[in-house]
């Protein structure tokens, strides 16, 4: 996925930026986890869970926090 270890050190020790906390907010509020959460547990087709995950990568007001 090309994550390093300490940046996901600081993201389990929750010591990260702004613009992270700000983004992982907005998709707890919105849910947008959530479908894929509950496709995981359901054992659904790994194609269906990738695409959901694409979708929420290609999201644009997802995209305006990385600018």
């Amino acid at each position: 996925m090309g994550i390093v270890q300490v940046a996901v050190s600081k993201y389990l020790n929750k010591r990260y930026s702004s613009k992270i906390a700000k983004l992982k907010d907005y998709i707890k509020e919105k849910g947008l986890i959530d479908d894929i959460v509950k496709s995981i547990i359901e054992k659904q087709e790994k194609e269906k869970i990738e695409n959901k995950i694409n979708l929420l990568c290609e999201n644009k007001e997802l995209l305006s926090f990385a600018e």
